[in-house]
């Protein structure tokens, strides 16, 4: 019978030829490498936007984002989660949300530019510090090949762009390191601190995103399975219950607050999300896709084959040796493995039901792929192989050079069109389905259209009567692409009856058709709402159904 937590790392036997890489790289010395290497990977991109590259900024920050923004910088004037200022808004996650508000509310006047700086500081801190986390975690259980996996992960453009994303990434992939390396890492001693991070991880994890709650029952699961096999001690399985103790608050937490905004338990955002899945089909594609991505060094829109693409990982396959493989089943290490396996398998899984899966929620992903491509990197030897090392360096240059290739770029012309909107009357409503840059810039009320921040419009859309919400709210223009009137956005977005698009008149392109400026159909265009026109089509269509 094995001893308890006897790790791959302490099992491999390293000949002198292939130990010398494992020998200098500590536990510690890995920890401190990945957060200086991923914290200064980090900064150098975040100055590069600010300065030689700030025209690509917008087209780096996803309109999601100025949700957030605009939600706190209401809640932190008036006291209310609203968008519009009429509507209450549940469609975000608390944790990211109230720390907005907090900077809002202390600081009235920031500026743009100062919250960017300040959020971007922040991200490139958890993020850098949740690869320092992983990494100590890695070379405990897998031996320092595992930095490896690490490193393809961290290093990888879609996780760099979440340092200057303003979204809840960054904070979620902190929990997660934390929760991990709280349950799993073999040198924690059992004690009320150890407790406490699991128990403020589960919470945390939940307040910065809804679904981290999927991690806790795995981990506690695989430890169980762990102490039943005589391979863990059993304060894995206590500390993972405490986290998912704490999870299960936060649960109670996100539903108490979504019911108290707009008096039910689940998020809009959510159940919009939902109901788009409902409309166009459950698919698991672009959660593979999303996962293969982000176990690549290179950018979705660089032309590179994926076979090309993955070609660490496909080597590392050819090249594992079946005695580690061996001793890899054979240990304490297997476990965590599996759960992270696992829960990669359950987040593809859960995000085929999302209508809507966006680059950030590869969040959820980040801890365990790294701990999946650990396992699988240790079992390769002659990783201390300078060849080896300089493909991990040309890696990461590879990355930091995608990362800031424009992701977006049609938004520089929504934010121009939203400081178009200042010219208008201030009586003046105006609606968009993509609201979140145009709200912001334009420094007043913007109606959101799709949902996912307007509490009063699920109804509305899952009946197929957005045209009524619009006619009701006496929207005067509705600001946005002409894209977003095609079939494929009608049907979702309730509005497939074609009533609203038949009664809006006047369309002024707020841009020229260079290719930055396009998306879809054409570029962002205000159009009027013709109310006459759309009472006359509704009154029709109540007649004829």
């Amino acid at each position: 019978m094995l001893p308890e937590n006897q790790n791959l790392a302490s099992r491999i036997d390293n000949p002198p030829a292939d130990g010398g890489f494992r020998k200098i790289l500590t536990p510690l010395g890995c920890s401190l490498s990945a957060f200086g290497v991923v914290l200064t990977l980090l900064f150098i991109r975040t100055i590069l936007l600010i300065f030689p590259l700030r025209e690509r900024l917008y087209a780096q920050i996803p309109d999601d984002a100025f949700y957030y923004l605009v939600l706190a910088r209401n809640h932190a004037a008036h006291g209310a989660w609203t968008f519009d200022g009429v509507a209450p808004a549940t469609g975000f996650h608390l944790l990211l949300g109230y720390l907005l508000s907090f900077m809002y509310s202390t600081h009235q006047n920031i500026g743009f530019m100062e919250v960017f700086v300040v959020s971007a500081i922040v991200n490139s801190l958890c993020i850098a510090a949740s690869a320092g986390i992983v990494a100590w975690l890695v070379v405990e259980l897998y031996g320092a090949a595992g930095v490896f996996g690490v490193g393809l992960v961290f290093l990888n453009s879609l996780i760099i762009r979440q340092s200057t994303a303003l979204m809840e990434a960054p904070l979620v992939i902190f929990c997660a390191s934390v929760l991990w390396s709280s349950v799993f890492h073999p040198r924690l001693k059992f004690t009320r601190f150890r407790i406490a991070l699991g128990i403020l991880a589960g919470f945390l994890g939940m307040m910065a995103r809804s679904d981290f709650g999927l991690q806790a029952p795995i981990l506690l699961a695989s430890a169980i399975a762990g102490r039943y096999a005589r391979r863990w001690s059993p304060e894995a399985a206590l500390v993972a219950a405490w986290g998912l103790a704490g999870g299960i608050a936060g649960l109670g937490v996100v539903l108490a607050h979504s019911y108290s905004i707009s008096g039910h338990l689940f998020q809009s955002s959510a159940l919009i999300k939902r109901h788009w899945s409902t409309v166009n089909g459950y698919s698991m594609h672009p959660s593979v896709y999303l996962l293969t991505s982000l176990a690549e060094p290179y950018l979705a829109s660089v032309k590179v084959k994926r076979l090309v693409a993955h070609a660490p990982i496909l080597a590392a396959i050819l090249w594992v040796d079946a005695t580690r493989v061996k001793a890899l089943v054979q240990s304490s290490s297997l476990y965590p493995a599996v759960a992270a396996g696992l829960v990669i398998v359950g987040y593809v899984l859960f995000y085929s039901l999302n209508g809507d899966i966006q680059e950030w929620y590869c969040a959820s992903l980040a801890v365990p792929l790294s701990l999946s491509l650990a396992a699988l990197f240790s079992s390769i030897p002659h990783l201390n192989d300078p060849r080896v090392i300089a493909a991990a360096a040309v890696t990461a240059a590879i990355a930091l050079w995608t990362s800031v290739v424009p992701v977006w770029p049609w938004q520089k012309s929504m934010h121009d069109a939203g400081i178009f909107l200042r010219s208008l009357a201030p009586t003046t409503s105006v609606g968009a389905w993509n609201a979140g840059l145009i709200s912001f810039f334009s420094e007043r009320p913007v109606i959101n259209l799709d949902g996912v921040v307007n509490d009063d419009l699920l109804e509305p859309i899952v009946s197929n009567r957005l045209a009524n919400y619009v006619l009701d709210r006496r929207i005067d223009y509705i600001l946005d692409f002409p894209t977003m009137l095609d079939a494929w956005h009608s049907r979702r977005g309730g509005y497939a009856d074609g009533a609203l698009a038949s009664c809006l008149v006047s369309p002024r392109a707020l841009g020229d058709d260079r290719p930055e400026n396009l998306w879809g159909q054409g570029v962002v265009t205000l159009f009027k709402v013709d109310r006459e026109c759309l009472t006359n089509r509704i009154k029709a269509s109540d007649s004829a159904g």
